[in-house]
């Protein structure tokens, strides 16, 4: 528990709250490792937020998910990033130009 204290007061630029201190603990109560509970305050502080309410968020969206460690986190965002990059690409219900419409030639 100190080493995640010290590292959340490192990257927030001041000591934490005894409220903040209890959410840590309960974060560790509830299974969650070091290692996630550092990687969620990383992507919270990379969006620039650094709300526990969000990093609360964050957690408990991965436990939702079943991962567990950092590995299956990142595998989780590679199939993620995939998944939007096929939405990018995939033509949206595109009639092509060449397949007759059936009013076309309705008025000849």
């Amino acid at each position: 528990m100190e080493n995640l204290v010290h590292t959340f007061e490192q990257e927030l630029g001041r000591l934490l709250t005894h409220l903040e201190c209890e959410n840590i603990d309960r974060w560790l109560s509830s299974h969650f490792s070091e290692e996630l509970i550092i990687e969620a305050l990383r992507r919270g502080v990379s969006a620039g937020i650094r709300n526990f309410r969000y990093l609360d968020s964050i957690l408990r969206e991965w436990e939702k998910k079943g991962l567990r460690t950092r590995t299956e986190i990142e595998a989780e965002d590679a199939y993620f990033q995939s998944r939007q990059e096929k939405k990018v690409t995939k033509p949206k219900n595109q009639v092509p130009k060449t397949a007759p419409n059936k009013y076309d030639n309705f008025y000849l």
